[in-house]
């Protein structure tokens, strides 16, 4: 929603524009004029922490901000919906919360995201019970369990007669993961101490 405006090159930012005064202009058939909706940059140093951004965003009520290296260059930017992302974990998007949490899919296996909670997975798997429960909340943090380090795309294990596979990572979380059944393509019958029953 918005663009940084550059002299040449984005070590020389001039300011910041918003896509709807651009529109605005786009559709009233006017020429686009930047440094009329041009507003002025907020920069925050590459090592700023999070909280120190967000406060800088609600003091100037700019929601963008350039981060300079050491030397003055520009790195990229960050927006308050990226820091608030880093502390609080993937915020989905309309999209996202309008696509069911598991999924079946054609070839029979099932397409799960890793932020379903571990209860409400065990419930549509009929799973009594899973190792490590107390440890994790959701199935992407049981993943990060089993396997015992940050996985990657392709990793995957087996247990109780199912094969669990990550399918997808969003940045440093399991995303998606995909569920095999057994033979007998029936939920197992885990009992609390784990085993099969």
């Amino acid at each position: 929603s918005r663009f940084p405006v550059c002299d040449g090159q984005l070590d020389k930012t001039l300011g910041l524009v918003r896509a709807k005064d651009l529109l605005a202009d786009c559709l009233a058939g006017e020429r686009l004029k930047l440094h009329q909706v041009m507003q002025e940059p907020l920069f925050a140093p590459e090592n700023a922490q999070a909280l120190q951004v967000l406060e800088r965003f609600r003091e100037t009520g700019i929601h963008l901000a350039m981060l300079v290296e050491e030397y003055g260059g520009i790195e990229g930017l960050v927006t308050s919906f990226d820091v608030l992302e880093a502390i609080v974990g993937d915020i989905p998007t309309m999209d996202e919360l309008d696509q069911p949490p598991i999924i079946q899919r054609a070839d029979g296996t099932w397409l799960v995201d890793g932020l379903i909670s571990i209860d409400d997975f065990k419930r549509t798997f009929e799973i009594r019970s899973l190792p490590g429960e107390g440890m994790y909340q959701t199935l992407a943090g049981f993943v990060v369990f089993m396997l015992g380090s940050l996985p990657a795309p392709g990793n995957h294990f087996g247990y109780g007669g199912i094969r669990f596979e990550v399918a997808d990572m969003d940045g440093r979380r399991v995303d998606k993961v995909i569920i095999e059944m057994g033979p007998t393509a029936e939920p197992p019958d885990v009992d609390e101490a784990g085993e099969e029953g």
